[in-house]
């Protein structure tokens, strides 16, 4: 055997030992690409939103919130898979919700990955959107735009 050959097989060896064969799991995979479609969704609907309220015109109505906020403020995101944006308003505040009834285990810990990523009191997960009781099993990102002080 060559020195070459010798050298080949320690620098091989070195690099299975040490540095071994990261891989990346499917459930990671996906819950960064659901934190990050929902986190950037978010910050579109809120900018839409604030752009609304800078021009001098009320919060949007519950009904007609997406023609009032896009195209005139912006591009609706696109949700991730089996989720869907919605928008509400109660005595707690003003929100939008990312919401689905997908059982998906990765997709429940992107959005619960999300309470790092905002301010502390303004994103909620729970069942149902705005903090309220929802479909057991469903999952709800809530991220307050407006919140009434508690």
């Amino acid at each position: 055997m060559s020195i070459v050959h010798v050298v080949m097989a320690v620098a091989l060896f070195a690099t299975i030992t040490l540095g071994g064969v990261q891989y990346i799991s499917a459930d990671a995979q996906t819950r960064i690409r659901i934190g990050g479609a929902a986190e950037a969704g978010f910050q579109t609907l809120e900018s839409a939103f604030r752009a609304r309220q800078a021009a001098g015109l009320p919060a949007p109505t519950v009904e007609g919130w997406e023609a009032t906020l896009f195209p005139a403020y912006g591009t609706k995101p696109t949700p991730p898979k089996d989720l869907a944006w919605s928008y509400g308003m109660d005595t707690t505040g003003t929100w939008f919700c990312l919401s689905g009834t997908t059982q998906d285990r990765p997709t429940r810990e992107a959005l619960d990955r999300l309470k790092a990523r905002f301010a502390e009191g303004l994103y909620t997960v729970g069942e149902g959107c705005g903090g309220g009781a929802g479909t057991p099993g469903a999952v709800a990102g809530t991220y307050w735009v407006a919140k009434a002080a508690s």
